[in-house]
C-alpha cells in the first residue's frame, strides 16, 4: 500500500537522524555475554519493525502529487531489509579507538556540566547507510537501522531513521519501542498505513477557514514565517553555499555536543522562573525549554557586542497537539519567530535570561494561535509552490548588517535520548528463545522468527541498576551539506543534551556559559553551600 507523506516531509527528505549512545560494559564481559547483548538488540530491532509495519516500507516518489510515499508491504517481509541491524567488534578499549585520554564516566542527574568527548560517527552508523530519501529508496534500506560496535569496555549503539519519514518525535517512538522490546515490555504501536495524509488534510482545513479581520489576529498573521525563503531559487542556494564555505574555512565551523545536568538545569530554571514571576507579578511564566533556548542564545551570541549583524532565531514546534494528531508519526512541525524582530548581536550581553525566556514564551503562545498557523501555511504553500522545500535565508557573509537565521529545535519531549539496554547478566537471565542463535560478533544474524507480544502502553525502562550505564549521547543530523545555523536540545534521565554546528568563536562563548552554569548551579554551587569540614549543619 502506498502511504502518502506531506510537504513537511519533503523539506527534510535529504536528511537522516542518528541517535548515538555510548554505554559502559561490565569488567570481564566475555564473548558469550557480549554476543547475547547483540542478539537481544538485533531481536528487539526486528520485532519493532515487524510490529510497526510502516518501518518495513520503501520510499517511492510520486511525480503526480509531488510528494514522497511509503510502499508498505501488505504482509511482513520474508527477509530483513539491508542495514536493519549491523555490528562489529573492535578489539581495543574505547578510549584508544576514539583517541581519548580515558573512558568517559557514567552520566547521572548530578554529573558535571561539560562538553562531551569527541566521537567517530562510524562507530554508530554504517558509512554506506543512506542519508537522503532518494538513496534510501535506491538501496531499499531499512527505515530503522541499528548499528552496534563492541569495544573491550564499551558498547556504541546508533539508531538511525530517515528524516524524510520521521521527525524527532517519531524517531523517539522507535527508540522507546526498542527499549520496551529489550526489557520485554509492551508498547503502543503507531499507525502504519493511511489512504490520505492526515496532516495534509488538517492543513487544507486550516487554510480554507475564513481569515479573521480582528486587528490582533491580523498582527499575529503578519509575523508568519519570517526569514524563510524558497530553496529552489538560485540566489538563495548561492547564499547558502557561500555561507557554508565561509563558516567552514574562515570561522572554523565545528560540531559540538554538551551535557547539562538535570541538577544544574533545574536550579537555573527555578532562578529564571522566580525572576519572571517577580517581574510580571505572577501573571506570566516560562518553561524549561524557554530558559534553555534563552541560555543557548545568550551563550552563542553574547560575545559579539561590536557586530552590526542580527540573529533571527526560528524555533519549531510540533503540530500534533494543536491539530489533534497525537499518533501521527511523520514530520509534523512548524517554524515560528523567537522574537518579534531580529535581535542585534550587540544587545545579547545586556539582555537577561528572564527577558529572553519570556520573550520566547510570548512568541510561542502567539504562534500556537490559528491566525499564525493559517498565515504560515499559506506562505509555505505560496513560496514552495506545492512541492519545493523552504530554507532559512542566508545573508552574504560580507554583509556587516545582515540578519542570520538560526533554527532551534527543542526535542525534550521526543525521547530520542532514552534508549536503555540491560546489562549482559540481566540480558542472559531474561533472554527469550526467539533471540538465541548462532553467530559471530560481526553482522550477527538472528534468523529465528521473533515472538509477538501485546502492545498496550508506553514502555518504561528497567531499574537503572540492571541497565548498562550511559557514558555519552550524541544526536547527529546527516545530510550532503551539514548546516551551521541550527542547534537542538534532547533530554533523558541523566540530563539535557545541547548540540549543533557553529563557528568556533561561538562555541567558546558556550564554554564560558557552561563553566558559569556549573559554578553557580552545579557542583560549584553545592561546594560553596557546604559547611566547612567539622562544622555542624
Amino acid at each position: 500500500m502506498l502511504v502518502p507523506l506531506s510537504l513537511v516531509d519533503n523539506a527534510v527528505a535529504d536528511m537522516g537522524i542518528t541517535c548515538a549512545f555510548l554505554f559502559g560494559l561490565p569488567g570481564g564481559s566475555d564473548d558469550a555475554s557480549l554476543k547475547q547483548v547483540l542478539d537481544d538488540l538485533h531481536g528487539a530491532t526486528r520485532r519493532v519493525v515487524e510490529k510497526w509495519a510502516l518501518l518495513q516500507g520503501k520510499p517511492v516518489w510520486s511525480k503526480e502529487k509531488g510528494i514522497w510515499t511509503i510502499d508498505v508491504p501488505e504482509t511482513p517481509l520474508a527477509q530483513e531489509r539491508p542495514f536493519l541491524f549491523t555490528s562489529e567488534r573492535v578489539h581495543k578499549p574505547y578510549a584508544a579507538a576514539a583517541s581519548l585520554s580515558a573512558l568517559p564516566q557514567p552520566l547521572d542527574a548530578s554529573s558535571s556540566c561539560a562538553f562531551q568527548p569527541a566521537h567517530d560517527l562510524l562507530h554508530f552508523r554504517r558509512p554506506d547507510l543512506p542519508s537522503t530519501f532518494a538513496d534510501w529508496a535506491k538501496k531499499g534500506a531499512s527505515l530503522l537501522a541499528v548499528h552496534a560496535t563492541v569495544f573491550d569496555d564499551a558498547l556504541a549503539v546508533g539508531v538511525t531513521t530517515p528524516h524524510g519519514l520521521l521527525d524527532a518525535t517519531g524517531t523517539g517512538w522507535a527508540v522507546r519501542a526498542l527499549t520496551a522490546e529489550l526489557h520485554h515490555q509492551p508498547w503502543d504501536v503507531p499507525p502504519s498505513t493511511w489512504a490520505r495524509n492526515a496532516l495534509t488534510d488538517k492543513f487544507d482545513e486550516v487554510v480554507a477557514r475564513p481569515v479573521s479581520d480582528d486587528p490582533e489576529d491580523v498582527r499575529i498573521a503578519k509575523s508568519a514565517l519570517p526569514g524563510w525563503v524558497p530553496a529552489a531559487k538560485v540566489g538563495n542556494i548561492a547564499r547558502f553555499l557561500v555561507g557554508y564555505v565561509w563558516e567552514k574555512k574562515w570561522h572554523k565551523d565545528e560540531l559540538r555536543h554538551v551535557f547539562l545536568s538535570k541538577k544544574a538545569v533545574e536550579a537555573l530554571t527555578k532562578s529564571v522562573k522566580d525572576q519572571v514571576r517577580d517581574e510580571t507579578g505572577g501573571k506570566e511564566w516560562v518553561s524549561t525549554g524557554d530558559v534553555l533556548t534563552a541560555w543557548a542564545a545568550k551563550a552563542l551570541f553574547g560575545h559579539e557586542p561590536r557586530s552590526g549583524a542580527s540573529a533571527l532565531l526560528s524555533p519549531v514546534y510540533a503540530l500534533r497537539e494543536i491539530l489533534s494528531l497525537p499518533d501521527y508519526p511523520a514530520n509534523s512541525m512548524c517554524p515560528y519567530p523567537f522574537s518579534p524582530s531580529p535581535i542585534p548581536y550587540s544587545t545579547f550581553p545586556t539582555l537577561s535570561l528572564a527577558t529572553l525566556a519570556l520573550n520566547h514564551r510570548r512568541c510561542l503562545l502567539l504562534a500556537r494561535k490559528e491566525p499564525f498557523l493559517q498565515a504560515t501555511l499559506k506562505v509555505m504553500l505560496a513560496q514552495a509552490k506545492g512541492n519545493l522545500p523552504l530554507m532559512p535565508f542566508k545573508p552574504w557573509p560580507w554583509e556587516k548588517k545582515g540578519t542570520q537565521v538560526f533554527i532551534v529545535s527543542n526535542q525534550a519531549t521526543a525521547d530520542v535520548a532514552g534508549l536503555s539496554i540491560p546489562r549482559p547478566s540481566a540480558t542472559a537471565a531474561t533472554a527469550s528463545a526467539a533471540d538465541e542463535d548462532e553467530g559471530t560478533l560481526h553482522d550477527v544474524d538472528v534468523s529465528a522468527p521473533p515472538s509477538r507480544k501485546g502492545s498496550a502502553a508506553s514502555s518504561t525502562a528497567a531499574a537503572a541498576a540492571s541497565d548498562l550505564p550511559l557514558l555519552a549521547y550524541y544526536m547527529r543530523i546527516t545530510s550532503p551539506l551539514s548546516d551551521h545555523t541550527s542547534f537542538r536540545f534532547q533530554v533523558n534521565a541523566q540530563g539535557y543534551f545541547f548540540e549543533g554546528a557553529m563557528r568556533r568563536k561561538r562555541w567558546q562563548g558556550v564554554e564560558r556559559a557552561v563553566e558559569q552554569l556549573e559554578r553557580e548551579f552545579g557542583h560549584g554551587a553545592a561546594a560553596a553551600a557546604a559547611p566547612p569540614v567539622g562544622e555542624k549543619q
